[in-house]
């Protein structure tokens, strides 16, 4: 498993900034997605899949792939993924293959502050996918961070929770002490509609808007797959998406 870990750098502060909040002062390290690389490159997205994608993926691992058909959701480490493109684009004008050596390895091992997504936050937490968001919903877990790249693209489809706090929930279940409940006195809201404050319906309304000419089934498909919860819930989260009022 993969995770977006927390390093700090002193020379990296001016660019840590993926986090959708520009003024905190958590230190991420950048991190990019494909269009982004292509773009620095200086090619289409299309002609960097064709020319590139094949070597580059195998120097540089996703963080996350929350993959679309614009290829906005492939997230890599901003400075690993500026070496292996380099490397492969020198190793393709010598004439050679690309070496993995000339490309920095991220810190290994797990940390308090790795983001994990819902998929890895529902093995650490025993649950399904589709529990974790609900456990956000229902106040028992944060709503979630949403990740921006270091030029500032929000990837709408996909939300992370530090290690910690999936650590500090798995340990002090809801309802068992010690933190486990809702803060005294605390009552939920009443929602509007059933899925009112789900941290999935960002991403159920970023996908309607990024595949407007497909069906909802087939959106929901490809959301489960990518997210995890089955089909039938992410048709109604697109619904409720659609019908915010």
């Amino acid at each position: 498993m993969i995770v977006l870990r927390i390093h700090a750098d002193p020379q990296e502060d001016a660019v840590l900034r993926a986090n959708n909040t520009p003024q905190a002062t958590t230190p991420w390290r950048p991190v990019t997605t494909e269009a982004e690389i292509a773009q620095r490159a200086g090619v289409p997205l299309t002609t960097w899949q064709r020319r590139y994608a094949d070597a580059f993926r195998q120097l540089a691992p996703a963080l996350f792939d929350v993959e679309d058909t614009r290829g906005l959701a492939r997230l890599y480490d901003l400075a690993q993924a500026e070496e292996a493109q380099r490397e492969v684009e020198a190793a393709q004008t010598e004439g050679r293959e690309p070496d993995p050596a000339a490309v920095t390895a991220l810190p290994g091992g797990q940390d308090d502050e790795d983001r994990l997504n819902a998929r890895e936050a529902a093995v650490l937490l025993g649950i399904d996918p589709d529990a974790v968001y609900s456990l956000a919903a229902k106040g028992y877990l944060p709503q979630g961070e949403k990740v921006s790249t270091a030029e500032g693209k929000t990837i709408g489809r996909l939300t992370v929770w530090p290690r910690r706090v999936l650590v500090e929930r798995r340990d002090n279940p809801p309802g068992q002490g010690a933190g486990g409940g809702r803060k005294p006195g605390s009552r939920p809201q009443t929602r509007k509609q059933p899925y009112e404050g789900d941290a999935r319906l960002p991403i159920a309304a970023e996908a309607l808007k990024q595949h407007t000419g497909l069906a909802t089934n087939q959106i929901a498909a490809d959301l489960a797959h990518t997210h995890g919860g089955s089909t039938r819930t992410w048709e109604r989260l697109l619904t409720a998406a659609r019908n915010p009022n």
